[in-house]
């Protein structure tokens, strides 16, 4: 019977996909490369558990039978062979641009075998037979593995190890035979330890295929590229083109947030990713200012940036009151206290247009414009239109990493406002404006940073956590530095 591929296996290669791609003339949103830093982690996870997976690889009985020059026919059976140990002191995992995947070189293994014997005969016309246990060595073992590595028309990661792709060889096998007539057996070691070498052979590279073929492949199909934000938004991250394998294993990806089940795209260029050969992380992750640019687009066609403003919604006892007579509106809108005083006021604010974030070396800054319209409430609950304003407000923002999602925290730079229409005559635009900003500062910055500190996910890998973020900001994009952790068992499988 089969075993199960590894999951490290199955994580390194979820991990490669999760980071990268390129579409011919057109700039990815989000690339990525998991470094030869990585890739070796990576590779030490998966011989970890390649080990364990071996080293209770099933054997099946062997049974033959022998001439021997003096005793006649001999049947015998070797059986419950298991693998004591397998020792792997070293092994390289590289990419390989020629094959287009990734080649596993482990050299000089070496292996523990312990099993049972038993033998039947007729020698001089008498029955016989006898068992015993044996014991086994084996050593100059080498192991190649290709596994190559592509992507299906969905944007989908693929995996394949082909005819000739794994190769598991064996130096020499030492047999050594214990209890009864044990010296029989020491007359046709050869033909055992033969019989053993192809056994473990066959096996080994079974296992490695099928779980390649097989359960990676299958694991790879259920792979979701597409990571939900919330109710209104998803992230898109599939593969725009195959994977290359210069310097680490290279994807490029959509990187592009959409309204949850449509395809509408933002009208936004993607701004470039120069080449960058840094490979100071397990991971290296580029992700374009087009990413947070769709997220806005996103939620500004679907009216989440529309909000209506009552006292209601205002914390309790908070220094902001949109009570008529309160100080803070006696102190911006003298008139409106006077005109109608002790009366609550509305403010219905729209985005006129999406956000905008643009990232330069070191900082990152947004704007956004949005029309306010002040009401005031009537005693019999009519609202009256009193005038509308724009407010541009310029935002700065620092970025972070938590779990495995981007966040980032916003503080405002200023706040610009414009009177649009007045049916309450003149207005002190520099009372309103500090007023606003400070509005700007109490009630709508705390909202932008409160989504920002649940953020946006990174592809996530059962077992698999992100440590130590490096973030540096440059021209229309940020690089993210990461570097891996696999926190599952050695012994678990898909």
């Amino acid at each position: 019977m089969q075993r199960s591929f590894p999951t490290a296996w199955t994580f390194m290669v979820i991990v490669f996909f999760c980071f990268n791609q390129d579409i011919d003339g057109v700039n990815p949103g989000f690339k990525a490369r998991v470094t030869q830093k990585g890739i070796n982690y990576m590779r030490d996870v998966g011989l970890n558990i390649l080990k364990q997976e071996l080293s209770t690889l099933p054997i099946p009985d062997i049974s033959g039978s022998e001439k021997i020059k003096g005793v006649g026919k001999v049947d015998y059976t070797v059986s419950n062979m298991r693998v004591n140990s397998f020792n792997i002191p070293s092994a390289t995992l590289v990419p390989d641009p020629t094959i287009k995947g990734v080649t596993l070189n482990a050299n000089s293994l070496s292996l523990a075998m312990h099993g049972d014997w038993r033998y039947s005969a007729k020698i001089a016309g008498i029955h016989v037979k006898d068992h015993g246990s044996f014991d086994v060595n084996g050593d100059g073992i080498t192991l190649h593995v290709t596994i190559r590595i592509g992507m299906d028309s969905s944007g989908r990661p693929t995996v394949s190890s082909q005819s000739g792709d794994c190769v598991f060889s064996i130096g020499s096998l030492h047999v050594k035979f214990h209890g009864g007539a044990s010296w029989l057996y020491d007359l046709f070691e050869h033909d055992i330890s033969k019989a053993l070498k192809k056994s473990l052979v066959n096996q080994a590279c079974s296992l490695v295929q099928n779980g390649i073929n097989t359960d990676l492949s299958k694991e790879l199909a259920k792979l979701d590229l597409v990571a939900k934000i919330d109710d209104v938004a998803e992230i898109d991250y599939s593969l725009v083109s195959a994977p290359t394998f210069q310097g680490g294993i290279n994807t490029a990806n959509k990187g592009e947030v959409f309204p949850i089940g449509k395809r509408q795209e933002a009208p936004f260029p993607v701004p470039p990713i120069p080449n960058d050969p840094d490979d100071s992380n397990m991971v290296e992750v580029w992700i374009t200012q087009f990413l947070f640019q769709s997220a806005g687009y996103v939620y500004f066609k679907a009216g989440y940036l529309e909000y209506n403003l009552t006292q209601d919604k205002l914390p309790s006892g908070g220094q902001i009151s949109l009570n008529t007579s309160s100080t803070f509106v006696k102190i911006a809108l003298p008139q409106v206290s006077k005109m109608y005083p002790n009366l609550l006021m509305q403010v219905n604010v729209n985005a006129s247009s999406s956000p905008d974030v643009r990232m330069k070396p070191n900082s990152i800054n947004g704007s956004v414009v949005i029309d306010a319209v002040f009401f005031v409430q009537l005693p019999n609950k009519t609202l009256t239109n009193m005038f509308t304003v724009q407010l541009t407000t310029y935002v700065s923002a620092s970025l972070g990493f938590k779990g495995h999602n981007i966040t980032w925290n916003s503080t405002v730079i200023r706040v610009d406002v414009q009177l649009l229409e007045s049916n309450i005559g003149d207005i002190n635009m520099s009372l309103l404006k500090s007023a606003l900003d400070i509005a700007v500062r109490i009630l709508l910055i705390p909202m932008v940073n409160e989504e920002g500190s649940k953020g946006i996910p990174l592809p996530s890998i059962d077992d698999v956590i992100f440590e130590n973020p490096v973030i540096k900001v440059n021209q229309g994009y940020f690089k993210l530095g990461l570097d891996v952790k696999y926190t599952g068992s050695d012994k678990k499988t898909l």
